[in-house]
């Protein structure tokens, strides 16, 4: 007869999950609680593998709920913008829209709408190494320099950036942050571009 080994029982047993269930008169044989050395029992170890499984399933859905509730948040304040900016009658009124309340209701440090003809942003681009004229959306940490020349402050340590065509003139949508770390990463930008798309389009049904 050929002598099974334990790994043989366990990719058995693995095998066939079920099979205790089966077998009820093999279990009451077998012997669960007094494992030597103090180690915890199969019992004991089954339910404490089956406390951390919903310990993690509760971590984890707690975290979805955080982030369901932080972008219905984000959203209800994205629509907020939007109509107000479709409220607006010419591109002042727009640009005061962005400075004020997006600052506002995203309680953020900075917030513009920079209208600037070709050649600006030609002069900007050389001094930024950035591509404006693309409807790439910049962000990050970038140099006091940069950021001064863009947001005419010294406060700003981090920005998104985006353009709009307006016909012979570009508009730069800026935002930016006190904080150094705050666009840095992979940061989530797609609320941003909805919001440029939204101003790209206001800003054509008024031209």
């Amino acid at each position: 007869m050929t002598k099974i080994s334990a790994d043989d029982v366990e990719l058995f047993l693995l095998e066939n999950p079920d099979f205790f269930l089966k077998k009820q008169s093999l279990v009451n044989e077998l012997n669960f609680h007094d494992a030597p050395d103090g180690v915890s029992s199969l019992l004991e170890k089954q339910i404490e593998h089956l406390r951390e499984e919903k310990t993690k399933l509760l971590d984890n859905l707690m975290h979805f709920l955080e982030v369901a509730s932080e972008n219905e948040d984000l959203m209800i304040k994205f629509n907020e913008m939007v109509m107000l900016v479709l409220s607006c009658t010419n591109q002042k009124e727009i640009q005061q829209i962005i400075e004020h309340d997006l600052a506002t209701i995203f309680n953020l440090d900075s917030a513009m709408l920079k209208i600037i003809d070709v050649n600006e942003l030609e002069d900007l681009e050389g001094k930024t190494e950035l591509n404006l004229k693309s409807k790439k959306v910049f962000h990050g940490s970038f140099s006091k320099e940069k950021l001064k020349l863009l947001f005419n402050s010294n406060d700003i340590q981090s920005a998104v950036i985006g353009s709009i065509i307006l016909g012979e003139e570009f508009g730069l949508l800026l935002i930016g942050s006190n904080r150094r770390e705050k666009y840095l990463g992979d940061e989530d930008t797609t609320f941003f571009q909805f919001l440029r798309d939204a101003i790209q389009a206001k800003l054509d049904s008024l031209s």
